[in-house]
């Protein structure tokens, strides 16, 4: 059967949610609530319950929450685990230094041993992660192949830790279910205001609601 996807747009959080109940009202479960977070997540359940009188097989959970879920077991079997976006920084700290002691950067030589800059490349190399932007790409002006060295060098450093960052469990995640759906195929999905700001959550988010 195709999906059938119903988008609830409004200005008013109010107005999304009560939308989001009235199209709940015929459907019958097991019903997936997916929400920004799980505490999100958790109080549209309780407000459909409230309504309802009771609820039986709704489900709740953050959309990162989820994507763990999913992959972690995966990762296990590998011998991977994810890490926190603290890991970010460390990476980005230890893979300047290195790229430093073997005179590999040109452009950000000069700031790359400020205070801040682990914690910018941090960002700005999860950015580029998550918009699935591979290192050989990055050419055509000396920030570029800066950037370049750091993010091969970032990736090489997570696979010998064994680590692996947020844009690599999101894609472990899309795998799982693009693998075996059938545990998202009889259930009704809501997602509630979920921030789609990368690539790899779109592909995410696509997978999921494919899969219901």
């Amino acid at each position: 059967m195709p999906t059938t996807v119903i988008p609830i747009v409004s200005p008013s959080s109010f107005a999304r949610l009560a939308a989001a109940r009235s199209r709940l009202s015929g459907v019958e479960p097991p019903i997936l609530i997916v929400a920004a977070s799980r505490a999100a997540a958790d109080e549209f359940a309780l407000g459909l319950a409230a309504e309802r009188g009771a609820t039986f097989g709704v489900s709740r959970s953050g959309f990162t929450e989820l994507a763990a879920r999913l992959a972690i077991p995966a990762l296990a079997r590998l011998g991977l685990s994810p890490s926190a976006p603290l890991g970010d920084e460390a990476v980005a700290a230890r893979v300047t230094f290195d790229a430093r002691e073997d005179g590999a950067l040109e452009y950000f030589e000069p700031v790359a041993g400020m205070p801040g800059f682990p914690r910018a490349l941090g960002r700005t190399l999860a950015d580029l992660r998550m918009a699935g932007v591979a290192a050989a790409r990055l050419t055509g002006h000396a920030a570029s192949r800066d950037l370049a060295v750091l993010l091969g060098r970032a990736i090489d450093e997570r696979a010998k830790a064994g680590a692996v960052d947020y844009a690599t469990m999101l894609a472990t995640a899309t795998e799982e279910i693009k693998k075996n759906p059938q545990p998202f195929r009889e259930r009704a999905v809501v997602m509630l205001d979920v921030a789609i700001t990368s690539k790899g959550e779109a592909d995410f988010a696509h997978a999921l609601i494919a899969a219901a």
